[in-house]
């Protein structure tokens, strides 16, 4: 009888709320939500460096006092991206990544000011991200994009569209994946537009459509990958290697062009 007593009575606590979010949680213990000017002084020129706890990924973005971001994430992914921001009327930091699988969370975040912490809620209240903020571009994030790295040794050669419609179609691409710490990566292109790709340590494959275009680039639109939106890249030869670049000069792939099909992907 005691026991069922005392399970209703947590039930009961349960059911009116005692058991806050973590938004409720750190609003009780005084975080309050930046303004414009509290985000435009933090922000500016400086470093914000936290976790996503959801995920277990930890990550670093470098406001640079022009407009411009450069970020890392490390975790389960190694990656990194740049972009531009800005801080809207709300007091929002507002993140516009020039890569497309970075965009899939939201643009704009109020970030509340906890101690010396700096929190992101999600819509339910769950914590989303924890961060707080270095001195300057603590942690030396490169602002030049992948592609204009690349470019300053003078190697890398644009492949022409006439090379892209004579040895894509048909033919398998080989190699690795920047963002899965340079994981293999295969890909067949079908002559009929269709195209197949395995990531063989992550046990992730994928179908979808290629087109190539006049401009020279080979654009994908994968049915799960990439949020189903179609990414272009543009290849450029770096010696007996290809490279693969998205519209924001982000590398994306490093790979060898092999004939047929020796992978055998099913498109």
């Amino acid at each position: 009888m005691k026991i069922t007593v005392i399970m209703l009575s947590a039930l009961t606590l349960l059911s009116v709320g005692c058991i806050k979010t973590d938004k409720e949680r750190a609003l009780a213990n005084g975080a309050e939500p930046l303004s414009k000017q509290d985000a435009l002084e933090l922000f500016t020129g400086n470093t914000l460096v936290g976790i996503i706890p959801q995920y277990s990924m930890n990550y670093v973005v470098y406001y640079k006092a022009d407009g411009r971001i450069s970020g890392k994430i490390s975790g389960p992914v190694n990656d990194d991206a740049r972009g531009t921001w800005r801080v809207n009327d709300q007091g929002q930091v507002c993140n516009d990544w020039s890569k497309e699988s970075w965009r899939n969370s939201p643009a704009c975040n109020t970030y509340y000011r906890e101690g010396d912490e700096y929190k992101v809620f999600q819509d339910k209240g769950g914590i989303g991200s924890v961060a707080k903020i270095e001195k300057g571009n603590s942690k030396n994030l490169e602002m030049r994009t992948d592609l204009e790295i690349a470019k300053i040794g003078g190697a890398l050669e644009q492949l022409p569209v006439e090379y892209l419609r004579e040895n894509v179609p048909g033919n398998t691409v080989s190699g690795t994946l920047k963002a899965l710490g340079d994981a293999k990566y295969h890909a067949f292109y079908g002559d009929d537009g269709k195209v197949s790709a395995k990531i063989p340590s992550a046990e992730e494959e994928d179908k979808g459509t290629y087109r190539i275009t006049d401009g020279g680039k080979v654009c994908v639109k994968w049915s799960r990958w990439q949020d189903q939106k179609e990414s272009c890249g543009q290849w450029y030869r770096d010696g007996e290697k290809i490279k693969i670049f998205d519209d924001g000069g982000n590398l994306g792939v490093t790979v060898k062009i092999r004939k047929g099909n020796p992978e055998k992907l099913q498109i």
